[in-house]
């Protein structure tokens, strides 16, 4: 599975492109998350739509750094506090599968 994701520049404005294969028809199955608020300030929400077996997810930082990764078996609440404002991206995996990003802008 290769997935790409370009990161355009220009000024303070930063354009996300990505392009790849369908992840639906890589795992065979569509993945319903929420991320809210977005963008968001003090806290995360991240809310699995439905119950996964081995569900995780990781938050990157606008160049590739993992900033934060955990489980999502439930509805998890994350301190923003010791992120910068920036722009993440929020990778979610199903037995070790990409199968979801998302972007996320924290300003404070």
């Amino acid at each position: 599975m290769r997935i790409f994701i370009l990161v355009l520049s220009l000024g303070s404005f930063l354009s996300f492109v990505s392009f790849g294969e369908n992840m639906e028809d890589i795992v065979g199955t569509e993945v319903s998350i929420s991320i809210y608020p977005n963008p968001a300030s003090e806290f995360l929400i991240i809310t699995p739509k439905k119950q996964y077996s081995s569900l995780t997810f990781k938050i990157y930082s606008s160049i590739g750094v993992e900033v934060y990764s955990d489980d999502l078996d439930a509805v998890k609440k994350i301190d923003l506090s010791e992120f910068k404002s920036n722009i993440y991206i929020v990778n979610f995996y199903l037995d070790n599968e990409c199968v979801k990003t998302e972007r996320l802008i924290v300003r404070h």
